[in-house]
């Protein structure tokens, strides 16, 4: 099995998690959901998620939109501790 996770912003989650299904070939969860009531939160922790996580763990071939952000299982520790920070 390939594994892996996906970061990013959006609006509309059941928007965005459906477009992904139409397109890519493996089963997707929401691990972790926020909304935040300023964006700039929301930018800057994918800031730093992008800054300090290696990102494109995921081919475009598998993923499809959004693979440079998907990062490997190893990092979810790391990205959910960069959350919690910023949060």
């Amino acid at each position: 099995n390939i594994v892996g996770y996906k970061f990013g912003i959006t609006k509309n989650i059941k928007h965005r998690m459906g477009s992904y299904k139409n397109k890519c070939k493996y089963k997707l969860n929401v691990v972790y959901h926020k909304v935040y009531e300023n964006c700039n939160d929301a930018f800057n922790i994918e800031k730093e998620i992008k800054r300090t996580i290696k990102a494109r763990h995921l081919t475009k071939e598998l993923f499809g939109d959004g693979w440079t952000e998907t990062v490997s299982p190893t990092s979810l520790n790391e990205i959910m501790t960069i959350i919690k920070k910023g949060s």
